[in-house]
């Protein structure tokens, strides 16, 4: 008895570990599919939707650049840690891969969907990242594309696909803004 009582709770530990990013801590990309796959099947049968942002760092490649890629993940993790802060419990912060990150809201009311983007921009773009240099602290930005699964979606990409070009869109548009479709 004892002995699979702690298989099934090593089994658990090293589950959590192989859904998490190594250096955030936010789910990872593999993870975030599962959760997506999942999500929309539900939505399929019930009827019952999710909200999706896609949101990336504003020029973090100057940030890499100007101040090395030790300082750029530190940026990363800062992001993530902040985020995680904010969000509900019942929310999913995902890696998608490099500086780009899916924010899972399941059954997150339309109306409040705009609304609760603007908080996050307020809050990253409020973050000061202390660093060793002259600068003293990075201020970063983010730019924000959020979706909904819609009837015609043929599976999660989809609603993946239509995030990064409203991600995209926020970005042509001036950045450290929210693009909601």
């Amino acid at each position: 008895l004892l002995e699979r009582w702690y298989f099934r709770k090593t089994n658990l530990a090293f589950r959590e570990k192989a859904d998490r990013d190594h250096l955030t801590t936010a789910y990872n990309r593999r993870a975030a599919e599962e959760l997506l796959k999942s999500l929309f099947s539900q939505f399929k049968i019930t009827g019952q939707n999710s909200v999706i942002l896609m949101f990336d760092i504003d020029d973090f490649k100057k940030i890499n650049d100007e101040y090395g890629h030790d300082k750029g993940d530190t940026v990363l993790k800062k992001l993530s840690d902040a985020l995680s802060r904010q969000i509900r419990s019942s929310d999913y912060l995902c890696r998608w891969g490099g500086d780009e990150f899916l924010l899972v809201c399941p059954s997150m009311p339309e109306s409040d969907t705009a609304a609760f983007a603007e908080k996050l921009l307020g809050l990253v773009s409020g973050l000061k990242i202390p660093i060793l240099s002259k600068a003293g602290q990075i201020q970063i930005t983010i730019s924000i594309g959020a979706v909904r699964f819609i009837r015609t979606d043929l599976g999660f990409m989809d609603a993946i696909k239509r995030a990064d070009r409203a991600m995209y869109h926020s970005k042509e548009a001036g950045k450290n803004r929210a693009t909601v479709t």
